[in-house]
C-alpha cells in the first residue's frame, strides 16, 4: 500500500529517511510538534500534505505511535496512514463553491435572508441590510416577525407554517424599516430539510418592490382622474375625487386647489380641507401660493424654509403655520392657472422630494381635468345665459306683439 501510494519501493524505502515525502508544503511547526511529542513516548495525530516519488503530491491522515522497549526507552515508530487526498479535493471544492456562493449572496442587488427553523435570522447579506436600515449584527438572531406590523405578522405566520408542505414560495410583504417606514417587498423563499426530509429553515431573496408598487398606484389615480371628468357633476365634485385619489399614495388630510386668473390676477378655492384654516379665497401678495405661481415650479418647505424665505422678503405668512408645505403648480401648455397644495400641521416628514416629483408628474392630468371641467362648466353657464336670453327676447316680441295688435283690433272693429 505504501508504494501505490508513494511510488517507492520497497527497497527504496527501506533505509531512506522520513523526510523524502516532505513536500514543502507545510510549515515546520507541524513537525516540530510531531517529534516532540513522539519523543516524549505520545501518540501524534494529524495529516500531512506529501509528496510522491513522481513530484505530485498527496494528503494522508496519520497517527504515529512510539515503540518502547522494557526499559522505557523509545527505539522505533510506527505510522498508521490512510489517504485522504481524495477527500482534500472535496473540501476544497466545496469550500471554493461555499465562497462563490457567499460571493454572490453578497453582491446580489436582492436582499437575502436565511432563517433557522424556528425562524431565527441566521445570515443576510448587504443588501438586506440596506433595504431595512440595519447593520448585520442588528438582524441576526432577530426574526422576520420583528420586523412587521399585525397584518404582514400573519402572511409570514402562514408562509413559514406551510414551509414544510411548500418548498418553493412567492409571496408580497409590507417590512418596517428602522426609520420606521413601510417598504412593500416581495420574497422568493425556498425550504431547506435535514437528511431525514424535515424542516430545517429556510433562505429568501427579498425584493424592494415599493416603487414597482407605487408606479403602477400613480396610474391607477392618473386614469381614475381622466376619468372623473365625464363621471363629476361640477368642479368641486371632481377636486374632491382628486383629492381622494391621491390620498391613496399621499397624505391628502390637509388639500386645497388654487385656480389663478391670469388677468385679475386673484386665486380662488373651488376646494379647500384643512385641520385649522378655513378660506374661501387667497388675498393678493406673497404667500407661498403665489410664490409657486411666480416661479412657475414646485415647491417643498418645512418651517425652517419658510423662515428664510420671509426674511429674504419673498413670501409673507398667511395662514397657520404648518410643519410642510408642498405645491405645485397646475399647467396648461406652461401657463399656470393654479396650485395643487398638501401640507402636515403634524409630521415634518410627512413630504419629501419623491412626493414633490410625483405630485409634479401628476399635475399635468390633474391640470387637463381640471381645466376641462372648467371649460365644461363654462359652456354649461353659456348655454344656460344663452337659453335665459332667448326666453326673454321671445318674451320681450310676444308683448310687443300685443301692445301692437291691441290698438290695431279696435280699429278694425274686433
Amino acid at each position: 500500500k505504501f508504494s501505490e501510494l508513494t511510488g517507492y519501493t520497497y527497497e527504496e524505502a527501506i533505509g531512506s529517511k522520513s523526510n523524502v515525502l516532505k513536500s514543502g508544503q507545510q510549515p515546520d511547526s507541524v513537525y516540530k510538534e510531531l517529534w516532540e511529542k513522539i519523543t516524549e513516548g505520545q501518540i501524534w495525530k494529524g495529516e500531512f500534505h506529501n509528496k510522491r516519488k513522481d513530484g505530485s503530491l498527496f494528503w494522508e491522515s496519520a497517527s504515529i505511535s512510539p515503540i518502547i522497549d522494557k526499559d522505557g526507552n523509545v527505539i522505533n515508530y510506527i505510522k498508521v496512514a490512510e489517504d485522504i487526498t481524495e477527500k482534500k479535493l472535496s473540501e476544497k471544492a466545496l469550500l471554493q463553491s461555499k465562497n462563490k456562493y457567499k460571493k454572490v449572496i453578497e453582491t446580489s442587488t436582492e436582499g437575502f435572508w436565511l432563517i433557522d427553523n424556528e425562524g431565527v435570522t441566521m445570515d443576510v447579506n448587504i443588501a438586506l441590510c440596506d433595504m431595512l436600515g440595519y447593520w448585520k449584527e442588528e438582524l441576526i438572531g432577530k426574526t422576520p416577525y420583528d420586523f412587521v406590523d399585525s397584518t404582514n405578522l400573519n402572511i409570514f405566520k402562514d408562509q413559514i407554517a406551510n414551509a414544510n408542505n411548500n418548498k418553493q414560495r412567492s409571496y408580497e410583504v409590507s417590512l418596517i424599516t428602522k426609520s420606521g417606514n413601510q417598504i412593500q417587498t416581495k420574497f422568493n423563499a425556498t425550504s431547506i430539510s435535514d437528511n431525514d426530509g424535515n424542516f430545517n429553515g429556510s433562505f429568501a431573496f427579498v425584493t424592494d418592490i415599493s416603487k414597482e408598487k407605487r408606479a403602477n398606484q400613480i396610474q391607477k389615480v392618473l386614469y381614475n382622474i381622466s376619468n372623473a371628468v365625464t363621471s363629476t357633476e361640477n368642479l368641486n365634485t371632481l377636486i374632491g375625487l382628486i383629492q381622494n385619489e391621491l390620498g391613496k399614495i399621499l397624505d391628502t388630510t390637509n388639500f386645497f386647489v388654487a385656480l389663478y386668473d391670469k388677468k385679475t390676477k386673484l386665486l380662488t378655492l373651488p376646494f379647500f380641507t384643512d385641520e385649522k384654516d378655513n378660506l374661501v379665497t387667497i388675498p393678493a401678495g406673497k404667500s407661498l401660493t403665489d410664490h409657486v405661481i411666480k416661479t412657475k415650479k414646485p415647491l417643498l418647505v418645512n418651517r425652517k424654509d419658510k423662515d428664510r424665505l420671509v426674511q429674504l422678503g419673498l413670501v409673507e405668512r398667511f395662514g397657520s403655520d404648518s410643519k410642510v408645505w408642498l405645491g405645485v403648480p397646475l399647467k396648461i401648455e406652461n401657463e399656470v392657472i393654479g396650485v395643487l397644495v398638501v401640507q402636515s400641521y403634524e409630521d415634518e416628514n410627512a413630504f419629501n422630494k419623491s412626493d414633490m416629483k410625483m405630485l409634479e408628474f401628476v399635475s399635468d392630468q390633474v391640470s387637463i381635468s381640471i381645466n376641462r371641467k372648467k371649460t365644461e362648466e363654462g359652456t354649461r353657464k353659456a348655454l344656460v345665459k344663452a337659453n335665459e336670453s332667448d326666453r326673454l327676447k321671445t318674451a320681450f316680441l310676444q308683448n310687443i306683439s300685443h301692445e301692437i295688435r291691441t290698438p290695431m283690433n279696435g280699429i278694425m272693429g274686433f
